[in-house]
């Protein structure tokens, strides 16, 4: 009895060994299945993220593309208004240069009206002096 015993626990100790086999087998299949998935599925993912960042550098290369362009426009803009007002500056001081000029020339002018209107009278006073003088 004590070898029926021995038998059947080593018959029970080859069944269970192989079943732990069997299923020590089975669980690395499923394991590598799992590992395989999760390797697509990784791939997929990092897939699917680098096409969402590339496609948001994009996004952001195009607003920032056009904000330098507006950056790019304004300053163009400024030159523009620079120049502009740098000539009616120009023109400007070149109106009031000329006003200036015809201030200059009319007072020169009254002046010599003036001077010679004073000459004239210093002449005139001179004349009465000289017949008062030439009187007494």
């Amino acid at each position: 009895m004590k070898e029926e015993f021995n038998t059947v626990i080593a018959e029970f100790r080859s069944q269970f060994t192989g079943d732990i086999e069997g299923i020590r087998g089975e669980i690395d299949g499923r394991i590598k299945d799992i590992f395989s998935q999760l390797d697509n599925t990784t791939e997929a993912m990092e897939s699917v993220l680098m096409n969402n960042i590339e496609t948001r550098q994009k996004n952001f290369q195009n607003v920032i593309k056009g904000r330098f362009d507006k950056i790019e426009q304004f300053i163009e803009d400024l030159d523009a208004l620079e120049k502009s007002l740098r000539k009616s500056m120009d023109q400007e001081v070149i109106r009031v240069q000329g006003e200036f000029d015809r201030f200059s020339q009319n007072m020169q002018e009254l002046r010599s009206e003036e001077k010679t209107r004073l000459e004239e009278e210093a002449e005139a006073l001179r004349k009465v002096i000289s017949d008062l003088e030439f009187r007494l």
